[in-house]
């Protein structure tokens, strides 16, 4: 038997072996990266929100506001809310589309815009949510994004009570409608 030929083909074996190693470590590293990303996005939210509301006293914190995605992908957004009411009292997240301009800051046109508020889902008008006088909460606004052209989409983000009426779109018109009369943005670039 050939001594040589043996040692060639076990030196080849733990060769592969190595390989198999190495390449399932960095698969394994590779899928732990990109698995965590939405939940270091809800956790250093609400950090932010636990910050703002605390520290800078803020009645409507949407922080990380600005998130990049592509077809399929799934975001997650936080607001908190703070009651500044003398009671308790009810609030929800209303987010509508408001517009979208190409990665270079132009105008999209034509765009499909109930094609766009369908990423929402059923999510686009929130259930109420109790919050006791001078407590805050944090609510999540879940948005997958469905088929788009490479662009910057823009929704308004408006707090409403359980006085604000169901058919009130969140625009800049209708702000004075919402709770502190606040409008806020949230921003997915679609690269």
């Amino acid at each position: 038997m050939n001594k040589k030929g043996i040692e060639i083909a076990i030196g080849t074996l733990v060769l592969i072996i190595i390989s198999l190693v190495v390449f399932t470590y960095s698969m394994y590293l590779l899928y732990s990266v990109f698995t965590q990303a939405p939940k270091d996005i809800a956790r250093q939210s609400l950090d932010q929100i636990d910050r703002l509301m605390k520290q800078e006293n803020a009645v409507i914190a949407l922080p990380l506001a600005n998130q990049q995605a592509s077809e399929g992908e799934k975001l997650e957004f936080w607001v908190g809310i703070r009651n500044v009411k003398g009671t308790d009292s009810r609030y929800g997240v209303q987010v509508d589309f408001n517009s979208a301009t190409t990665l270079d800051g132009k105008e999209m046109l034509p765009v499909d815009k109930e094609e766009i508020q369908s990423w929402l889902g059923t999510s686009i008008r929130s259930r109420l949510l109790p919050i006791k006088k001078r407590e805050y909460a944090s609510v999540p606004i879940l948005l997958q994004v469905g088929t788009a052209d490479s662009g910057i989409y823009v929704f308004n983000v408006c707090i409403f009570d359980e006085n604000t009426p169901e058919n009130i779109n969140c625009q800049i018109s209708n702000r004075n409608k919402f709770y502190n009369n606040e409008l806020k943005q949230i921003t997915v670039e679609i690269i």
